[in-house]
């Protein structure tokens, strides 16, 4: 079965781009590579835990969405803090303000809000309880990178990832942005020399493997025999360096993501907006909408029914549509934690009428009409 795949991570190789320093200034703060955006996530975690001053990471609470990555919840373990999960808004993947107000405690240390696929968290509002409670606001932004340079941004810290299917992607490695610096005793007591030759030669293998991954074929194969697209956590072991072969790259994939040419993601906002009376369009929803900065297309469906025929129909013409992570948190199997009773309704109902599409420069052109198609297969009207 040949099937483009949602996410691809083009990887340019050569050592030309931006400085450490120029980068620095773009992104608005101090530099801290590590080896993944998990390992970012939880080097950010871990110094709000230190500025908290609290008797033990045992007892610091982090505050996350109740639908996210679960790496997010492996990154919070591993600084031995407890995930606290909020809800969202009503056909929204932001948090709900009222929520986050109610979870604090005097343990909360930290605030993780999430850029969704390009669709921006209410940083400014979530800085402002942050300030008055006098935790951090951890701005999470795997999912995006920005393409203007960040002229104020009020989080503390904001994470970036390189990973596959990233919008900059070199298969490897993450960014922690800091307002301040990080204490020398943090860093020396956490991170880890990036290794060597074996690591560099398995970085390589894992790069190839990806690289082979773009073709439709082997991702159909490894989909349709579950290697793909079933979410899960995996533990974080530890924190490392970003490996020097990795990190040589990097400039010359920004330069090219900036230099990128997409025009998926506006050609899907076009064809979405004749149907808004039964799909919510995420992804349309953003201003000044930039192709370059979007991993897939998000929309939800009118319900999980509608959410399944849609994938299927999208599918067997070929085109990865996915549910991105399928459930909320506490149904993803290995995040086995406390939650308490809370539903997280709006959540639980997101994930159920989630569709994202991929945007990428590999989709073809005729992915626009196979929307229309799958609406007309779904028995959604156009206004």
């Amino acid at each position: 079965m040949r099937l483009i795949p949602p996410v691809v991570g083009r990887s340019k190789r050569s050592n030309k781009g931006p400085t450490d320093e120029e980068l620095s200034r773009f992104l608005g703060g101090k530099l801290y590579f590590v080896d993944s955006g998990t390992s970012a996530l939880a080097l950010a975690v871990l110094s709000a835990i230190k500025c908290k001053q609290l008797a033990s990471n045992e007892t610091s609470e982090v505050i996350i969405p109740a639908y996210c990555c679960p790496d997010i919840v492996a990154a919070v373990n591993y600084a031995g803090a407890k995930p606290v999960l909020v809800d969202f808004d009503r056909e929204s993947p932001r948090l709900s303000v009222v929520g986050v107000e109610n979870q604090i405690t005097e343990n909360t240390v930290a605030i993780v809000a999430v850029n969704f696929l390009g669709v921006p968290e209410r940083i400014d509002r979530l800085a402002q309880i942050a300030i008055r409670n006098d935790i951090s606001l951890i701005h999470d932004s795997c999912q995006f990178y920005p393409v203007k340079p960040i002229e104020r941004d009020n989080s503390d810290y904001t994470i970036y990832s390189f990973g596959r299917g990233k919008p900059v992607s070199v298969f490897h490695g993450g960014l922690l942005v800091t307002r301040q610096e990080l204490s020398l005793e943090l860093i020396q007591n956490v991170c880890q020399r990036g290794s060597g030759l074996l690591g560099n030669t398995r970085y390589a293998v894992k790069s190839l493997l990806q690289e082979m991954g773009r073709n439709p074929m082997i991702y159909g194969y490894a989909v349709a025999c579950g290697w793909a697209g079933v979410t899960h956590i995996e533990r974080l072991k530890s924190i490392s360096s970003m490996l020097d072969s990795a990190k040589s790259y990097l400039g010359s994939n920004i330069d090219a993501y900036h230099g990128r040419q997409n025009p998926i993601a506006s050609g899907m906002k076009r064809v979405f907006s004749q149907y808004h009376a039964d799909i919510v369009d995420l992804t349309g929803q953003v201003d000044d909408l930039d192709g370059r900065a979007i991993l897939r297309y998000s929309v939800l469906m009118e319900d999980g029914n509608q959410q399944t025929k849609f994938i299927e129909a999208l599918r067997n013409s070929g085109i990865g549509a996915s549910t991105l992570y399928g459930r909320i948190l506490p149904r993803i199997p290995g995040c086995e934690i406390s939650y308490g009773n809370e539903s997280y309704s709006n959540a639980n109902e997101f994930a159920k009428r989630l569709v994202t599409l991929p945007a990428h420069s590999d989709v073809p052109k005729n992915v626009f009409d196979e929307i229309e198609k799958a609406c007309m297969y779904c028995g959604i009207g156009k206004t």
